[in-house]
């Protein structure tokens, strides 16, 4: 079958910049209002990457899944035709949000592990329905949801290596 091409549809492309775009933002502003005390005081377990690279890894999250957005976006040619993968792609934005306030403005590592829980079955949900579109734009998530995946491996680590903490 061969493949269709259309314009970027610019409104869709800025539609997910602003919505990547706020994601980041909060993140990053909620993870640094954090104190460094409040986390040097739990037990890690092993892994846990240094501050530096856990930002490199989480930006580079979203930009797989903004990547993958665009190309759905570019292959649909409208937003409408690809509302649904789209639709999965703002809902993800908004649970990784979610998570960042979760995790690090309330402290509540065990629900933050719940909320990636969430976060991880919309990925591949998501994953899942940009294959209906594009391969290379499914393929992008696979790294996503492994990412997630060791982020949840983190929560649960420091849950249970602090309980009640």
């Amino acid at each position: 079958m061969p493949v269709r091409l259309h314009p970027l549809p610019w409104l869709s492309f800025l539609i997910i910049a602003a919505s990547v775009g706020l994601t980041g933002w909060v993140t990053a502003a909620v993870a640094t209002t954090r104190s460094r005390a409040s986390f040097s005081r739990l037990e890690m377990p092993p892994l846990v990457p240094s501050p530096g690279v856990f930002a490199s890894l989480s930006l580079l999250t979203l930009l797989l899944m903004t990547a993958g957005a665009v190309l759905v976006a570019y292959r649909t040619g409208n937003f409408r035709d690809a509302s649904g993968p789209l639709g999965l792609f703002f809902t993800a934005q908004g649970v990784l949000t979610g998570w960042a306030l979760v995790f690090f403005g309330v402290g509540d590592i065990a629900l933050s592990l719940g909320v990636l829980a969430v976060l991880f079955i919309l990925v591949i949900a998501m994953g899942r329905d940009f294959l209906r579109f594009s391969r290379p734009a499914a393929w992008l998530q696979v790294p996503v949801a492994l990412w997630i995946a060791f982020l949840a491996y983190l929560n649960a680590g420091i849950w249970g290596a602090n309980p009640g903490g």
